[in-house]
């Protein structure tokens, strides 16, 4: 039916679960902080779909051109995940902050928002490791 190229259905795929991510993200975060701005789930859909987006792209690289080794799905995806949450945890601290003391299961030494880096690495390497196994013959970047 249609004629995607591999990097496209990566792509595709790679959106498509960071897409339905977001959405658990999203729906959870209402739920389990209903106090927090409503922009803040917002932000949790749109990061998890970015990340979805750069997995699907970055799956280009497969080794580390300088060094000549291999890059695994794993650290390839979860660093781009670890990253983009990084960033939105640095951009958004006394927001996510606020909606993670909402969350009363939590045991106190986890109520700091950077627990989220670790959140976004797993993310991204699981999209990754999918995204790697369903699409096998992506062209490297470096051989072309």
């Amino acid at each position: 039916m249609f004629n995607f190229t591999p990097m496209m259905t990566r792509s595709a795929l790679a959106k498509g679960l960071g897409f339905l991510v977001g959405l658990f993200g999203f729906f959870g975060t209402r739920v389990i902080s209903p106090n927090a701005d409503p922009l803040f789930a917002w932000g949790i859909f749109a990061l998890f779909i970015s990340i979805g987006g750069i997995v699907g792209v970055i799956g280009i690289i497969k080794r580390v051109p300088l060094l000549n080794f291999p890059l695994p799905p794993v650290l390839r995806g979860g660093a781009m995940g670890a990253w983009f949450t990084f960033l939105c945890v640095i951009f958004g601290y006394d927001m996510i902050n606020v909606a993670m003391q909402d969350i009363s299961y939590l045991p106190d030494f986890m109520r700091n928002p950077f627990w989220m880096v670790l959140d976004g690495f797993f993310l991204g390497a699981a999209i990754d490791m999918i995204v790697s196994r369903v699409v096998k013959d992506v062209p490297d970047l470096f051989n072309a």
